[in-house]
């Protein structure tokens, strides 16, 4: 096989010199390939250490991942009263990171099965560059734009006070929607410049010369800051940076109104069930976009570099291998990992995925509760005061004497007898049922 074959060369390559020296041919229109001679081979096969990433890690985490991001896809559909907005925005965030899972794993695999050259993206045939690129580039897009939607509707729902402000399904989707257009858009500038080479590689081995044909995506040298890879570069790294610095600030306005919406719920509810459930949502999505940043950065750190390099803000500075392996796999173990992240600081998702799964392990449940209470009192509670929706997103604490769900008031609060049964009636439905 040409692969182990060729692999054999790599421990008895020359190891005097790492230069590269090369011939290309530039003549406009010629079809034939460039042509370049190397001294040190070795450098340009795969690195020994990527090897088990790539045969044992990457196909585990492709089927961790599809297994994760499809059940909970599953829950959200079989599950009635996981039908709300924020379900929306995270079934949109697993969609693209199986996207992203099958595209990158499968290039991967692919490569090394067939090429020994860790650049060599032959093996998808002549013009395979512009389509993995987008198909690796959209869901990244797709999911800075779907973390930063949902940490805003958190955060404007937990900051709205009096006649709070309601969570709507249907502008959800048009939103997921138009996240999915803008990351296309996005991606023109950089793919419609990226583009295909093919290279004859050449070296001396034992006084034979051996010769093999590469196929190299990149991008053509056109000015911007001295190149379009700054430019390309920029085009992926500066939105990661800006969407990353206005999550956190959002994520420490969430962790603020928290903190508010809990001295709130001490001083007019004696049960804290209610405030301590609406936590455990908010901070399972602040988990989930901080993840995502923490794992993607190392990746991302590689360009944001050599972007600082190239306009002149920094010396260069070259990365070790192992480094950007490292983050490679990072991002890609990102992108399995969410369902976890949501079942780790999550009850109500524990218990969604107890009931879709294992139907005979839950018993009886908040939310099944409620259901036949529902069926006996569809709208009323036994005081008159009115029962909240089921797709609502948000619990809160509307003023001094209001207790309110999505903007729904269904109390009033103006004895402490009347505080006590809205505690009651609140905490059934925020347990399990509330996102």
């Amino acid at each position: 096989m040409m692969h182990n074959g060729t692999l054999s060369h790599m421990n008895m390559a020359t190891q005097s010199s790492t230069n590269v020296v090369e011939t290309v041919n530039t003549t406009a229109g010629t079809s034939n390939p460039f042509t370049v001679f190397l001294k040190d081979p070795e450098k340009y096969f795969y690195d020994p250490a990527s090897i088990p990433i790539l045969t044992i890690a990457m196909p585990i985490i492709l089927g961790m991942g599809v297994i994760c991001n499809s059940a909970f896809i599953y829950v959200v559909i079989k599950l009635k009263h996981m039908h709300n907005a924020t379900n929306y925005y995270l079934v949109n965030l697993a969609i693209a990171d199986l996207i992203y899972l099958h595209i990158v794993v499968i290039d991967k695999v692919l490569r090394y099965g067939i090429s020994p050259f860790a650049k060599d993206y032959g093996p998808w045939g002549h013009r395979p560059c512009k389509i993995l690129s987008a198909f690796i580039f959209l869901p990244h897009l797709v999911s800075e734009g779907t973390i930063m939607l949902f940490t805003y509707e958190r955060c404007r729902a937990l900051r709205s006070t009096g006649a709070i402000y309601r969570q709507s399904n249907k502008r959800c989707l048009v939103y997921i929607i138009i996240t999915w257009f803008i990351a296309m858009f996005a991606l023109i500038p950089c793919i419609y410049f990226i583009d295909g080479a093919s290279f004859t590689l050449n070296w001396i081995q034992d006084t034979i010369t051996h010769q093999y044909t590469i196929r190299k995506c990149g991008l053509a040298p056109i000015s911007f800051f001295g190149s379009l890879t700054i430019q390309c570069n920029g085009l992926q790294t500066i939105p990661f940076i800006f969407i990353a610095f206005a999550i956190i600030g959002l994520n420490v306005l969430i962790l603020k109104a928290l903190h508010s919406s809990a001295k709130l719920s001490n001083k007019y509810l004696k049960n804290r069930t209610k405030s301590n459930s609406k936590r455990q949502i908010a901070l399972m999505l602040i988990a989930t976009s901080s993840v995502f940043y923490l794992t993607l950065l190392p990746y991302y750190l590689d360009d944001i570099l050599y972007g600082l390099n190239k306009v002149g803000l920094i010396p260069f500075i070259k990365l070790p291998k192992v480094w950007i392996q490292t983050g490679r796999f990072m991002a890609y173990f990102n992108s399995a990992i969410n369902m976890l992240i949501y079942n780790i600081f999550s009850r109500r998702y524990r218990n969604a995925f107890k009931e879709a799964f294992c139907c005979c392990l839950i018993g009886k449940t908040t939310h099944t509760y409620s259901s036949s209470s529902r069926n006996s009192a569809p709208n009323v509670h036994e005081n008159g005061a009115r029962m909240a929706p089921m797709n609502s997103d948000i619990v809160h604490m509307g003023g001094s004497n209001t207790a309110s769900i999505d903007g729904e008031t269904i109390c009033t609060l103006n004895d402490t007898s009347r505080r006590a049964r809205a505690s009651d009636k609140i905490q059934e439905f925020t347990i399990d049922t509330y996102i």
